[in-house]
């Protein structure tokens, strides 16, 4: 067994940082996939909004090195916003030539003006 200093971040940015005990000859990435949602569940982020989404590990440090940062272990809903955006960008000219109702042209349009 080893020991690794984690490192958890939510958004609205949020963090709780604790020690676990893993297998020594584990692949971190796919133990924390599996195991981090569950490692979570009885720690307090330094804040609390109500409103916590997308966890994530910000940063695990063994030996005082980090070994491991930036993995999604929830999806973002904020990510899911840009490539919506992304997307209305990209396509633009094609959407205003299709025969969509102009209200819902005029939804799209409000989210790439905000």
């Amino acid at each position: 067994m080893k020991t690794v200093d984690i490192l958890f971040g939510v958004d609205l940015s949020a963090y709780v940082s604790t020690e676990v005990q893993i297998p020594a000859d584990v692949d971190l990435k796919t133990w924390l996939l599996e195991y981090g949602p569950s490692i979570v569940e009885d720690l307090v982020f330094d804040e609390n909004w109500g409103t916590q989404d997308a966890l994530r590990v910000v940063e695990v440090k063994h030996s005082g090195n980090t070994v491991l940062s930036d993995l999604p272990l929830a999806p973002s809903p904020y990510d899911r916003g840009l490539l919506a955006e992304t997307f209305i960008k990209k396509h633009w000219d094609e959407l205003v030539t299709l025969s969509i109702p102009q209200n819902i042209l005029a939804d799209f349009q409000t989210v790439l003006n905000t």
